[in-house]
């Protein structure tokens, strides 16, 4: 008797609607051996989840081991260990379309291969999926993953100042509109020319929204739109809300002394932990309201420029721009016979301004036109002198060498002897 070989190529044989392969024995005595499946079709929701089939072996008096092959990646975990059955899983589907895929079973050691298809249904798959991760008190991380990865779309940021959660799409529409028609006109532009900016294509994956307000709610709009402005799609909105500041309690005192328009200032928080902020301003445009939401534009602009230049971390990033820490002494050079106000804010490690502004109010006074100075000669050489100069002020001052009066009269007297 002729033995079956396995190759690539054979047909497959079907027997009373279960797929049955048959062989001639391999000890010559004209018994047939086969491979019966319970199914020859496995459907499947587009949800995926865990499934089985059984099967058969006619003519095999031992359990042989049986193999399990699928080229397809989402038909994963395939186990026989069982005798008599074939166990595997099958990923939620990713496609408006349908889905199918062979699974092949082999018997190691024997001519016997059956395979069966599984078939998934299609998915009922949104347009786009948004999420929100890594919040923080001023910032959040966001991903927007579209079903079309071609199509245009826009994605913008909303407060809870803006429209109410139970806003239709069409009123969603137009407020987008009447926001680039609003940008459009402060930037002298056409809103045909402002739409494209406002474009997205592709996969958004870990975009940071900057200077949010904390303990707020917030929602992203997302929806396809043309070049031309049209909506091509339902809106899908996604809600979160920051995490909610936790106030240190840092405040600061500060011991300024005058000196015509030269001021040092002494500054002590009452906490050695903290990193902070100082600066001074006019007393009649300072607050210290206006100076922590100064403070805080700063920090965000110079921590975005950290992060995307440097690829720092958050921490490090605030770490560098706000070095103070514990007493430090400032020195400035102002305006005569003005008054300031000197003012500072506590920082946390997320680079959110964490306490009331502290202030204190000092006035210059009149310019001082004089300056004194402290002359070191260090070095003195027969071509050269070296030496040093402190100033009391900031002001230009000059500088220059020339002889004393007394050597130059006795080298004159010389001269004429």
């Amino acid at each position: 008797m002729k033995k079956w070989f396995l190759s690539e190529w054979m047909p497959v044989f079907f027997l009373s609607g279960a797929m049955l392969f048959t062989a001639c024995s391999e000890d010559g005595d004209g018994a047939e051996y086969g491979f019966a499946l319970s199914a020859t079709e496995c459907s499947i929701s587009a949800e995926g989840g865990s499934q089985e089939l059984s099967y058969s072996l006619k003519g095999i008096s031992e359990r042989p081991g049986v193999k399990a092959l699928c080229e397809a990646d989402w038909i994963y975990d395939l186990d026989c260990s069982e005798y008599g059955a074939v166990k595997f899983d099958v990923e939620p589907t990713d496609n408006r379309e349908p889905r199918e895929a062979t699974v092949r079973l082999i018997v190691p050691g024997y001519a016997l291969e059956t395979q069966f298809v599984v078939r998934q249904e299609a998915g009922e798959i949104a347009d786009f999926s948004v999420s929100v991760s890594d919040l923080r008190e001023n910032r959040a991380y966001y991903s927007v993953i579209p079903y079309d990865k071609e199509a245009t779309y826009i994605a913008l940021l909303d407060n809870e100042e803006g429209l109410p959660e139970t806003a239709t799409d069409e009123e969603i529409y137009a407020y987008i509109r009447e926001y680039m028609e609003k940008y459009a006109e402060r930037v002298s532009q056409t809103l045909e020319d402002v739409i494209p900016l406002f474009l997205k294509t592709g996969n958004l994956r870990d975009e940071i929204y900057y200077s949010l307000k904390p303990d707020t709610r917030y929602s992203i709009f997302v929806y396809g739109m043309t070049e031309d402005g049209t909506p091509t799609t339902p809106v899908t909105r996604t809600f979160f809300s920051t995490l909610p500041l936790e106030m240190s309690g840092t405040r600061f005192a500060f011991d300024c002394k005058v000196d015509g328009t030269r001021v040092t200032v002494d500054v002590t928080p009452n906490r050695d932990d903290r990193y902070y902020m100082c600066d001074y301003g006019l007393k009649a445009t300072s607050s210290g309201e206006d100076f922590s939401q100064w403070a805080q534009r700063v920090l965000d602009e110079m921590i975005q420029k950290w992060e995307t230049n440097t690829m720092y971390t958050t921490e490090r990033a605030v770490a560098e721009i706000c070095k103070d820490k514990g007493p430090v002494t400032k020195s400035f050079n102002l305006e005569p016979e003005t008054e300031y106000a000197i003012l500072a804010v506590s920082v946390n490690a997320h680079g959110v301004v964490d306490s009331e502004a502290s202030v204190a109010y000092f006035t210059t006074e009149a310019k001082k036109y004089y300056n004194e100075f402290d002359v070191k000669i260090t070095d003195i050489r027969s071509f050269m002198v070296q030496g040093t100069v402190t100033a009391a002020t900031d002001d230009w001052y000059a500088m220059g060498v020339g002889r004393a009066a007394g050597k130059n009269k006795a080298e004159e007297a010389a001269k004429m002897a």
